[in-house]
């Protein structure tokens, strides 16, 4: 039993060892701090985030207000804040790490190539959605209608206006 609990603590050891070599985005909570002129909890989390050459991770860091490092990572600092309105201790612990999980997925969706590929999925599939539509209403094209006047509803009457002028005013009835 021992033995098996060595080989699984083992396993994990190896897993967030791998994991954490081929991260798109990585964390490190810098400190954990009180806002001395809120009294909120501030985290502040510095955020990187890997890029495959100089010229992506300059374009990339300029459009989200980070700098690089010589590695081509790109280093983004945040901070988020909690009060006591935010829960105890575990809620609050399980908040921090909801909010840094979600940021680094903001920072992967916003990588320029990964955010053209966003773009052109939706692009995709929202052409998929309306191609028969739009071959449906084809049948509208060239039709043609007037409209001679418009309602306006206002503080219990209407405004009624028409394209010769001959315009009016009513009282709207419940």
């Amino acid at each position: 039993m021992r033995h098996a609990i060595l080989i699984f603590m083992s396993l994990i050891f190896l897993l967030l060892i791998c994991t954490q070599a081929f991260a798109q985005c990585s964390w490190k909570i810098l400190a954990v701090e009180q806002d001395p002129q809120t009294g909120a909890i501030m985290v502040r989390t510095q955020y990187t985030v890997p890029m495959k050459d100089s010229a992506s991770a300059v374009e990339f860091a300029q459009k989200i207000g980070a700098v690089t490092d010589a590695a081509n990572n790109v280093i983004k600092e945040g901070t988020t804040r909690y009060d006591e309105e935010s829960g105890n201790e575990t809620s609050i612990k399980t908040k921090i790490s909801n909010d840094i999980d979600e940021y680094c997925q903001v920072l992967i969706q916003r990588i320029p190539e990964n955010e053209n590929f966003i773009h052109s999925e939706i692009l995709k599939r929202n052409k998929a959605l309306t191609d028969q539509t739009i071959v449906d209403l084809q049948t509208e094209e060239l039709k043609t209608g007037e409209v001679a006047e418009s309602n306006v509803q206002w503080k219990g009457i209407t405004i009624k206006v028409t394209d010769d002028s001959k315009n009016s005013v009513s009282n709207v009835t419940p």
